[in-house]
């Protein structure tokens, strides 16, 4: 969409919205405020008003500005570009309620928001959309807000993540029940931090980082978006029993296959995962994580394809007798590139 068409859509969505207020509000000075109100909130979202206006269309949402229109003016110029999200958050029953009966504190409470997440302010809103985390910010605003101040400020890079997890059932009730971990795993999982949050919701996987969780944040740190998969391969009966028994012996082997394969990293853990593969890696992972790296090195930006090509037969056969000395690592790698280019 160019400039022009988006300038139309900005307008015509606002328009929209007008129309409807005015066929419900028969006091021209209400009308007047609500037409000012809609150019400042189009002027503090720029480019992305017109997703603002879409929410502002919904009759209970729009009923509320309707009903509160200089504090939605407040959170626009406070949230900027992310007041779409700011408005979405409205959506959520139990939030729309509280806004209703107390709007100046909870428009305290999203303008804090938007202030302590910044650029992340999207993802913190949605969190909002989350009934275990709108249930707490009704009761205890400040404290969501402490919270979400704290992600922002510890996580660095990974904020953003963490507030995207937040929106899924289950990771805030365990976040908000292990925070120190959880903030623990964020710092050293940057922009995965998200993904690991999300990974912790495996019973299995939970088990196992509170019991090892100095091996887990070394695999986060060099994992990033991997590290749920990697987590996986960490519950699988045949190198979880090593880990077990090893654990700086597995954890060397994976943080040497997430450094080789970088962004990549999630498909290397999968292919880990293979019953075949897992069950060589369980009696001699210094082979199976030293052709790990030299499959990742050879194939560089299609790393993750050829670590997909393993799941086939003839490429995981493949793989055991390079490990077993039977074949050279030309062969295998060839074999791999023929697959993937």
């Amino acid at each position: 969409m160019n400039l022009k068409e988006r300038i139309t859509n900005i307008h015509d969505n606002q328009s929209r919205v007008m129309s409807a207020i005015i066929q419900t509000e028969n006091r021209k000075e209400k009308i007047a405020e609500a037409e000012k109100a809609l150019k400042e909130i189009e002027k503090a979202a720029g480019t992305r008003a017109s997703w603002a206006f879409l929410i502002l269309e919904e009759p209970e949402v729009r009923q509320l500005f309707v009903e509160h229109t200089k504090e939605f003016v407040e959170i626009a110029k406070a949230a900027g570009k992310m007041t779409c999200n700011a408005f979405m958050a409205l959506r959520q029953p139990q939030i729309r309620s509280s806004f209703a009966e107390n709007s100046k504190l909870l428009t305290k409470s999203f303008v804090q928001i938007a202030k302590a997440a910044g650029e992340d302010a999207c993802p913190a809103f949605l969190s909002l959309g989350n009934p275990d985390v709108a249930n707490l910010f009704v009761k205890d605003p400040e404290l969501v807000i402490r919270i979400f101040i704290e992600v922002s400020k510890d996580t660095g890079k990974g904020a953003r993540s963490a507030f995207w997890a937040f929106e899924k059932p289950g990771v805030w009730k365990l976040f908000f029940e292990h925070k120190k971990e959880f903030l623990e795993l964020a710092r050293v999982s940057g922009e995965g931090a998200g993904i690991t949050f999300e990974a912790l919701l495996n019973r299995k996987i939970w088990n196992l980082f509170i019991d090892y969780k100095k091996y887990f944040l070394e695999i986060a740190k060099a994992s990033g978006y991997g590290s749920d998969s990697a987590f996986e391969a960490l519950t699988t009966p045949e190198i979880g029993k090593l880990f077990a028994e090893k654990p700086e012996l597995v954890t060397k082997s994976f943080v040497e296959i997430a450094k080789a394969s970088g962004e990549e990293s999630w498909a290397a853990f999968e292919a880990l995962k293979l019953l075949e593969i897992r069950k060589l890696f369980a009696k001699n992972p210094k082979i199976v994580s030293e052709t790990f790296v030299r499959i990742a090195k050879a194939a560089g930006a299609d790393a993750d394809l050829a670590f997909k090509e393993l799941g086939t037969p003839t490429l995981t056969k493949l793989f055991l007798d390079y490990c077993k000395g039977e074949i050279s690592f030309d062969k295998l790698s060839s074999s791999i590139m023929k697959e993937i280019m």
